[in-house]
């Protein structure tokens, strides 16, 4: 057989371009009015592929825009949140600046008719034994301060007394929650006059109520007296909490003090006369 072919190798050269001329004529005869044969079998093997490239394509470009989009919302996110950032600091700046301002409103308002005889002062530390006793101001002598001037809270509940030492830019103030304070007090306008000193905790109790008087009841304010004549009447004092009646003379009365020893920030400092109350 491969003798046969060797020897025929033209004809059969000759047949194979004559068949293969026969067939690129015959896919080219138009079929009456529809497309070519070979427009056909192009269409039919590559519109697929034409139709995959451009949505592969549009894919992509629709892509391109989420991605584009999606960085230029974080953008603007990042520049909101950071413009956030900064009003939100800015809004606690002012808050701290109007607290400030209406401190010292409500301190001018509380003491408006003594403005020129007011130190504002501010704590700025603790008694290291025990912090109830007493605390440190930044006024002193320089600023007219002496001993036994009364102190009050920015809101005009009473804190307590300046004791010594009495330096020229810082005073010593002796708090009522002190053991060994004392404020003449009573309840509301009416009430019998008693003694109010610290226990230690940052609590206070009454010496020498009497347990056959019906005052004072828990909720009742006490109020100062001035009869001591160290504190002014009619500066609040602190609330009753308790009242335990005994077989003894006396009654025990816990009382809890208007301010609060971790709020005490500002104070004012009373630089008048007691007596000058009573007139």
């Amino acid at each position: 057989m491969p003798s046969f072919l060797s020897k025929r190798k033209n004809l059969v050269v000759l047949v194979s371009l004559l068949l293969f001329q026969m067939i690129l004529i015959s896919i080219q005869v138009p079929l009456g009015e529809e497309d070519i044969l070979l427009e056909r079998v192009f269409f039919a093997i590559f519109a697929p592929v034409q139709h995959g490239v451009v949505a592969f394509f549009r894919g992509l470009g629709d892509m391109w825009d989420n991605y584009a989009g999606l960085r230029e919302t974080r953008r603007r996110y990042r520049r909101i949140s950071e413009e956030n950032f900064s009003l939100r600091h800015e809004n606690i700046l002012l808050k701290q600046i109007l607290k400030k301002l209406r401190d010292e409103t409500e301190l001018k308002e509380l003491y408006g008719t003594l403005s020129d005889k007011v130190v504002g002062a501010r704590v700025i530390g603790l008694d290291a034994g025990n912090p109830y006793k007493s605390v440190i101001i930044n006024r002193g002598r320089r600023d007219g301060l002496s001993v036994d001037m009364v102190v009050l809270d920015a809101y005009g509940n009473l804190v307590g007394r300046v004791i010594g030492p009495v330096e020229v830019r810082q005073a010593r103030v002796q708090l009522i929650t002190d053991p060994e304070s004392g404020v003449s007090v009573r309840a509301g306008d009416e009430g019998s006059p008693t003694i109010l000193k610290g226990t230690g905790d940052g609590q206070c109790e009454l010496e020498y109520s009497l347990t056959t008087v019906d005052d004072p009841k828990p909720g009742d304010t006490l109020v100062s007296t001035g009869f001591d004549n160290i504190y002014p009447p009619g500066f609040k004092v602190g609330i009753v909490l308790t009242v335990d009646r005994k077989p003894e003379l006396f009654k025990d009365v816990r009382v809890h003090p208007f301010f609060e020893l971790r709020h005490l920030d500002k104070l004012a400092v009373i630089t008048a006369d007691p007596e000058s109350f009573l007139d």
